[in-house]
């Protein structure tokens, strides 16, 4: 079979994977919580809309940081 290194390496990783979803409780809530976020458009886009607001506010930090070194 003429497989690659990423198929390789995706079927490890299932490999891996599938026996501790199946016996771990705890990775399973995880898993579904996860499942449940994705398909929730509504709770998407929030998240989004926080994580571009801290990446706007983190610049404009670094910004006003350089600004007031130059200056001061």
């Amino acid at each position: 079979m003429d497989t690659t290194f990423f198929q390789k390496v995706e079927l490890r990783f299932w490999d891996i994977f599938l026996p501790l979803l199946s016996q771990s409780e705890p990775l399973r809530k995880v898993v579904k919580a996860v499942v449940t976020f994705y398909h929730n458009d509504q709770l998407v886009r929030q998240a989004a809309l926080i994580a571009m607001l801290a990446c706007g506010g983190f610049a404009s930090g670094i910004l006003i940081f350089t600004i007031l070194r130059v200056v001061g």
